[in-house]
C-alpha cells in the first residue's frame, strides 16, 4: 500500500512519530473497511465512486482536446446507462 510506505518513510525521516503513524494507518484502514451507512448499499456506493472517477477522466479528456463535448456527453451517458439502468425485472 502506497500510503503505508509513505508513512513509514516519514517515521524513518523523523517527520512523524510512531504513535502518529499508527493512528494514521488505523484511520486509513477504518476508512477502507467502513460499513455503509444504515440502509446503504455498498455495491451502489462503489458504482457511484467508479462512475465519478470515469466522469472526471472523460471531462479531462474533453478539456485536453482529446474528445469533443458531444463525444464526452455520449460517453458519460453510455457509462451511466451501463452502470445504473435496470431491465424490466429489476436486474442490471
Amino acid at each position: 500500500m502506497e500510503a503505508s510506505r509513505k508513512i513509514e518513510a516519514a517515521v524513518e525521516a523523523g517527520k512523524v512519530s510512531e504513535k502518529d503513524a499508527i493512528t494514521r494507518l488505523l484511520e486509513i484502514r477504518n476508512a477502507m473497511f467502513r460499513e455503509p451507512a444504515v440502509g446503504g448499499n455498498a455495491e451502489l456506493e462503489a458504482k457511484k465512486r467508479h462512475y465519478e472517477r470515469a466522469a472526471r477522466d472523460i471531462k479531462e479528456a474533453h478539456e485536453d482536446g482529446k474528445m469533443s463535448e458531444e463525444d464526452a456527453e455520449k460517453k458519460r451517458l453510455g457509462l451511466r446507462r451501463e452502470m445504473f439502468e435496470t431491465d424490466e425485472d429489476g436486474e442490471q
